[in-house]
């Protein structure tokens, strides 16, 4: 974890789960990360919680509010990782969303929901990240299904 220490992490669905699981080891590695999610305070309580387990340690967890089925919420969300970091090393695209619902006989709106999160962030967070502030050649996409 050395060679990442430092380096600028974005970790989706960062609020529960296992992206707050992913979010919360990174930063107590030593990396700045970016946790997205629709509840920041989650995210926020996280990184209170890292600073009390160990105050002698730097923890960067920054919050972003971002709903990843809307684009405009995606390219501010870049924006803003832009002005303050100036350059991202990892996306981590964890963010997902599931309901039970039955394949032949389920709520379509709730499919349409799951799909249109996991599809529609997957392609525009992945060509954000592509054409923008991507640096130092350190860069790697990782999807990790809910």
């Amino acid at each position: 974890m050395e060679r990442w220490n430092g380096r600028v992490a974005l970790v989706t669905g960062a609020s529960t789960g296992i992206g707050n699981a992913i979010a919360k080891q990174l930063a107590l590695h030593g990396m700045r990360v970016i946790g997205c999610g629709r509840d920041v305070s989650k995210i926020q309580e996280t990184e209170s919680d890292l600073l009390k387990l160990d105050s002698s340690k730097t923890i960067d967890l920054y919050a972003i509010k971002c709903d990843l089925r809307n684009e405009q919420d995606i390219l501010a969300m870049f924006d803003d990782i832009g002005n303050k970091y100036g350059r991202l090393d990892i996306c981590i695209n964890n963010a997902g969303i599931a309901f039970p619902e039955r394949l032949m006989s389920g709520d379509t709106e709730k499919w349409r929901e799951m799909f249109e999160t996991l599809m529609f962030l997957t392609n525009v967070v992945g060509m954000t990240v592509q054409q923008s502030i991507v640096n130092d050649g350190m860069f790697s996409i990782d999807r990790f299904a809910n």
